[in-house]
């Protein structure tokens, strides 16, 4: 028979492991400091123990499930309560949670007030949840909150190494919170009935879903959504949804190995960046943007395969801010978009793109030359505002480029640059760009300044070499003659 515990019980650090008494857990009182959760008390669940919570609250508390069961038996379950309170539930070594009904985790915030509060749910080790309602992943949407001092985000849902999490009904990630969702390792998310996304009611602007591995699934006819000046980054695992909407400021992003497969892509205000992976839809409307931004292994794929008549937006095939690079020979051209229908696209003067079958290669005509490291400086006969150069040489050693440009570099330049690149360093001093990377036989630099409309840059000379020691550090540290330093770096 399982323990019956009340609010009081529960907020007493406590820890049940396998039986049906209490053992009292020594852990001293600690504090919250510098935006790091520490605990004024901690309740664990292990070795089988199977604890039933009739109340709501659980402020101030850190809850571990590590192969034990916490069930609730009130809907909906919010178990914050009161400002300033800090929960975190952990589920670890097929730890269970179960709820009787809907999950607002900080729904009982003062309606209309902005309360400051925290709220971690992390799902590991083959963790299981079954939500049987929805999910309001932040909090109940009349409800608006804000972080606690020292945070970025109020919240954050962790699920990861073959974590489960299944809701009967609505899976809402962020709602009236600033949430940052995180699906990796095998992690599966499923959303049974209605409507799901990120970005319901005021407060949830900014929220991040970021999927590394996994899946989401959004079961029946319902629709995902990203809106409300959020953003979603999948570069793993596969989303799989039968209809998906992003709004206004929103963003959406596919990158690496990731796979989204949606029935419908509708209204479509916000911009969606295909950076790599494969998107596959059926029909398309909306005014928003989609972009297919080059990686260093080419373009990513985007498929739509019923009608995109209803799409009135932009489909722009280009460059990531500017520069990019290819890791391996585009002779053969990339597969990019296969359309039943073909929307106005435009592209970079740096490929050439045909709508009849879809594939992206180099424009033959901006290539400016091939270049060997170590070979001088290369100049061109006029300022190239975009173009491509076969680098001919491999080092297997850092080396970084410069291009001498007609403009002097400024720092909303160096911004635009690197927002949202990767792996790189990119320096300005004077009229001079400074790139550091790895060198690779039969790479491709490619840039496209057209985009920046504050100044029309363009290329007038390129140098490729590698540094010296002491130069190297130069350029990494930035110490010196006002160089301004831009790193381009994955997510981590």
């Amino acid at each position: 028979m399982g323990i019956i515990l009340t609010t009081s019980t529960l907020t007493a650090a406590t820890i049940w492991n396998g039986g049906t008494t209490p053992v009292t857990d020594l852990k001293s009182a600690n504090t919250w400091s510098n935006g790091t959760p520490s605990w004024e008390n901690t309740a664990i669940i292990n070795d089988g123990s199977i604890v039933t919570l009739t109340t709501n609250e659980m402020n101030h508390l850190s809850l571990e499930v590590s192969n034990g069961t916490l069930a609730t038996s009130i809907s909906p379950w919010m178990p914050v309560s009161e400002s300033g309170s800090r929960v975190s539930i952990t589920l670890s070594d097929t730890g269970k949670l179960t709820t009787s009904g809907h999950f607002y985790p900080m729904g009982q915030c003062n309606p209309g007030s902005k309360t400051p509060v925290w709220f971690a749910l992390t799902m590991t080790d083959h963790a299981e949840m079954m939500v049987k309602g929805t999910i309001y992943g932040g909090f109940n949407r009349e409800n608006a909150t804000v972080p606690l001092p020292g945070n970025e985000y109020t919240g954050s849902l962790i699920f990861r190494d073959n974590a489960k999490l299944t809701a009967t009904g609505e899976g809402w990630l962020a709602t009236t919170a600033k949430m940052y969702i995180l699906v990796e390792d095998n992690a599966a998310l499923t959303f049974q009935s209605g409507n799901s996304g990120i970005g319901w009611g005021d407060g949830a602007e900014g929220s991040l879903l970021e999927m590394r591995g996994g899946s989401i699934t959004q079961s029946g006819t319902g629709r995902f959504s990203v809106t409300l000046s959020t953003s979603m980054k999948q570069s793993g695992g596969t989303f799989t949804v039968p209809n998906f909407t992003l709004d206004g400021n929103s963003t959406t992003e596919l990158s690496g190995t990731a796979i989204a497969k949606v029935s419908t892509l509708s209204n479509i205000s916000g911009h969606l960046n295909i950076r790599g992976g494969s998107w596959t839809t059926t029909n398309l409307s909306g005014s928003g943007s989609i972009s297919m931004t080059a990686n260093e292994n080419g373009f990513g794929k985007f498929t739509a395969t019923g009608n995109v008549s209803g799409y009135t937006g932009t489909f722009h095939i280009g460059l990531n801010h500017g520069l990019g690079t290819f890791a391996n020979d585009t002779a053969d051209g990339y597969d990019v978009t296969d359309f039943t229908q073909a929307p106005t696209v435009t592209f970079s003067e740096v490929f050439h793109y045909d709508p009849a079958d879809g594939v992206i290669t180099l424009n033959a005509d901006a290539q400016i030359a091939e270049y060997a490291l170590g070979s001088g400086t290369l100049t061109l006969e006029e300022a190239a505002r975009c173009g491509w150069i076969r680098l001919t040489e491999e080092t297997g050693e850092a080396y970084y480029l410069t291009l001498t440009l007609d403009h002097a570099v400024t720092e909303d330049f160096l911004d635009w640059l690197s927002d949202g690149n990767e792996n790189v360093t990119v320096s300005g001093l004077g009229n001079v760009l400074s790139l550091a990377y790895k060198a690779g036989a039969g790479d491709i630099f490619l840039w496209d300044f057209t985009p920046y409309a504050a100044t029309a840059y363009g290329v007038t000379a390129f140098t490729g070499s590698v540094p010296e020691p002491a130069t190297w550090v130069l350029l990494v540290v930035g110490i010196g003659f006002g160089i301004g330093i831009r790193s381009w770096r994955k997510d981590e």
